[in-house]
């Protein structure tokens, strides 16, 4: 499967196009710190940082520049798999990084699920899916820079 990806006319437009290839990763590390840096943002007043700013405040443009962020991120990611896509399974930090994107949207989702999450209750779940969110999003982050060197 990863042979046929790779040997896609997508794959190969990009493999020959040295220009757009490197703006597709452009955007991808675009996507990636509009995800990351806004989530660390809220994670960051979920754990307790901030206290005079509502999380609510916070969380509104914060989820939105990270969803923009995510799927920037998805998007360019895909076209950036399939140029290398049989280096890329054989890679452990790319099942890491995929891990931890699954945790951190598993995370998202049970916050959500818990009740208004944006509002003064929860404390300490707050906090600990505050955590718990930034751990995933780093390892992602890590993971995903640690892909090139392996």
């Amino acid at each position: 499967m990863a042979a046929r990806l790779e040997s896609s006319a997508p794959a190969l437009f990009l493999q020959e196009s040295g220009w757009i290839y490197a703006g597709v990763n452009t955007l991808h590390v675009l996507g990636v710190a509009l995800l990351v840096g806004a989530i660390v943002l809220l994670d960051l007043r979920l754990l307790g940082l901030w206290r005079s700013a509502p999380v609510a405040t916070i969380a509104g443009p914060a989820v939105a520049i990270a969803s923009a962020g995510l799927g920037l991120a998805i998007a360019s990611g895909a076209a950036l798999f399939i140029v290398q896509a049989t280096e890329y399974v054989a890679n452990p930090f790319l099942y890491l990084k995929f891990s931890a994107i699954l945790v951190g949207l598993l995370n998202i989702a049970a916050l959500r699920l818990a009740g208004d999450w944006t509002g003064e209750g929860l404390g300490r779940r707050r906090a600990l899916a505050g955590l718990l969110s930034l751990l995933a999003w780093l390892t992602a982050l890590t993971a995903g820079r640690m892909i090139a060197y392996w």
